[in-house]
């Protein structure tokens, strides 16, 4: 539905670069990089804000590179809503329609208030709204304008976590539901896993690398990205193939991949697909290993272990585990992952 082609655009002494991607209709279509990658510039140039200095736009296979923004159906919803403050709840998402002149605005607003659950708030003044329910206007007021597109960018970047994870659930219902295609962008890994269907991360101006949000988290094809999106165990290793496995000699230790590359290789290991046991396992993962445990960190929701197994390995376990394992500074434990589990790529 969406094609960009070889855009490049000069803002300041920042550059976007050759960035080309494809999004499909009804995809919802994840932006993720840190601050400064150029995820808004990219976001705003789709939208008309600016001109890009080079390359094109298509939507539906008709250029839209020069198009202003008022001759685009897409709806734009920033970080920090952009909502009127002498408009009340209902005269804010209105507000595209009667520039319009709709004649069912009453019926679209109450409908649409209700979609975003705030039709007991049509009445109320905008500053005496919660940061969620402006969030919430924000979205009605572009979803009533049954855009082509929507844009949205960092739009749950100023809420608080039990906010934005409600807000990220209504999200994808919403779009589950009506199927606008959603371009989004986000410097949240977590964001990106649960709404993106595709994933292009940016770095510098460019774009890295474009997938699934699972293959993104999972086989990065960078050192960059593998730090970005929390891989947690990456190593330096030389990679040689036998036997349709790759052995990855990482210093005094070897590990196996399914991978097929061979020579010098960066390893990526995801903490949460270790296994730590007590005593051997019988298993038909290709890497067993005997280690110590060097530290123990609460995170919350999981338990952060570092193993010395001749390197040091980051391993996510419940604290369940920790307790059924006995797990302290010091004691000695297997460690144990699938070869599937160890992506690797060229250094």
């Amino acid at each position: 539905m969406i094609k960009i082609d070889s855009l490049n655009n000069e803002w300041k002494d920042f550059q976007l670069s050759d960035i080309s991607f494809e999004v499909e209709e009804n995809e919802y279509f994840v932006l993720l990089g840190p601050t400064g990658s150029g995820k808004t510039l990219l976001l705003e140039l789709i939208a008309g804000f600016h001109r890009p200095d080079s390359g094109t736009m298509m939507v539906n296979g008709e250029d839209f590179t020069t198009l202003p923004p008022n001759e685009r159906n897409f709806a734009f919803v920033y970080q920090d809503y952009m909502l009127f403050p002498h408009l009340n709840v209902k005269e804010n998402i209105a507000y595209g329609l009667k520039i319009r002149d709709d004649d069912e605005i009453e019926k679209k607003v109450e409908r649409t208030a209700e979609k975003v659950g705030i039709d007991g708030l049509l009445e109320r003044d905008i500053q005496k709204l919660s940061g969620g329910e402006k969030q919430r206007v924000a979205l009605a007021r572009a979803l009533i304008l049954e855009p082509e597109v929507l844009l949205l960018d960092e739009p749950f970047g100023s809420l608080d976590h039990k906010t934005s994870k409600e807000l990220r659930s209504m999200v994808k219902k919403l779009h589950s539901e009506l199927g606008i295609t959603t371009i989004h962008v986000t410097h949240d890994q977590e964001e990106a896993v649960v709404l993106g269907e595709r994933v292009a991360v940016m770095k510098e101006g460019k774009i890295e690398q474009i997938d699934t949000p699972q293959r993104i988290m999972r086989k990065p094809d960078s050192r960059f990205i593998a730090e970005f999106v929390g891989t947690g165990n990456i190593f330096k290793g030389v990679a040689k193939r036998k036997e349709n496995i790759s052995a990855v000699q990482i210093g005094e230790v070897t590990f196996h991949s399914t991978s097929d590359l061979e020579g010098e290789v960066t390893a990526t290991l995801r903490p949460e697909d270790i296994i730590l046991a007590e005593t051997s396992l019988e298993s038909s993962a290709r890497n067993n290993f005997s280690g110590t445990v060097k530290e123990i960190t609460d995170r919350g929701i999981y338990q952060e272990i570092v193993v010395d197994m001749g390197v040091l390995l980051t391993v996510y376990v419940t604290r369940q585990s920790v307790e059924d394992l006995s797990l302290r500074k010091g004691k000695d434990v297997n460690v144990i992952f699938k070869a599937s589990a160890v992506h690797l790529f060229e250094r």
